[in-house]
């Protein structure tokens, strides 16, 4: 969780999460176009890091009145880019499509955290 200043918002906090994709790796390159030996890849990152060497990524955005968005990014292999972030990564770009949902959407969509015990 991140706090973030904003020039059109005071602050607006930033979840990350790393969700289970349901593709496999060995499926993505089989039909997605994936270069021959992505999955030999993919699962020696996996090694490395489990949980963020194949995932779909959420970033959820949420402003001072509790108005959120989110983005999505499946088939995720990119570990390093969600841990270290910076301008080349995804992450800056989803934190802007998220913001982007969060501004528009209704004042009476509230957003809730849960914590799984």
């Amino acid at each position: 969780m991140n706090k973030v200043l904003d020039r059109n918002y005071t602050e607006y906090t930033v979840f990350l999460e790393a969700e289970e994709e349901f593709e496999s790796p060995e499926h993505m390159e089989r039909t997605s176009g994936a270069a021959k030996g992505f999955a030999k890849c993919v699962r020696r990152i996996l090694k490395k890091a489990p949980r963020w060497g194949w995932c779909s990524v959420k970033v959820t955005v949420v402003l001072p009145d509790g108005r959120n968005g989110e983005a999505y990014l499946g088939g995720c292999s990119y570990a390093k880019d969600f841990i270290k972030g910076g301008e080349s990564s995804y992450y800056p770009g989803m934190v802007r499509d998220a913001l982007a949902v969060a501004t528009k959407c209704p004042k009476s969509r509230k957003f809730e955290r849960f914590i799984e015990i």
